[in-house]
């Protein structure tokens, strides 16, 4: 196994590299424009009919409006994880900015999933092919 670090905006791949991409809560933790390019980069690496498994913070969730704003949709966040308290970017999507985000792939399935007990944790499941 090979692990590399890197920006999730910046893939260290070349084109049409990979069959799948999963992201399980990565890419909702960065400003709009930084989760641009990284949905560009995705679909970069990608192969045709690449398979793209994602979760994505939605403006349901419990958090959402919570902590300093930093642009529409996002805010750092207080979050305590583990006894340890730490303030974290989250930004939180609508169905329709999933869409617009993933325009380029050619079938896009999203539905909610919900998380967690006291507070519950409101994402969307997302499934997109190149």
């Amino acid at each position: 196994m090979i692990v590399l670090r890197g920006s999730m905006t910046h893939l260290p791949f070349l084109s049409q590299s990979f069959h799948a991409v999963v992201s399980v809560s990565v890419i909702h933790h960065a400003l709009k424009e930084d989760i641009r390019e990284a949905i560009r980069a995705i679909h970069k690496v990608l192969k045709d009919d690449g398979l793209f498994i994602a979760n994505l913070l939605s403006t349901k969730d419990y958090r959402y409006g919570l902590g300093e704003r930093l642009e529409n949709g996002t805010f750092k966040v207080l979050e305590e994880f583990e006894e340890k308290q730490f303030q974290e970017v989250h930004h939180f999507f609508s169905k329709e900015e999933i869409l617009t985000l993933l325009r380029k792939f050619t079938k896009i399935h999203i539905v909610p999933l919900q998380g967690g007990t006291e507070r519950p944790h409101e994402y969307w499941k997302v499934i997109a092919i190149k």
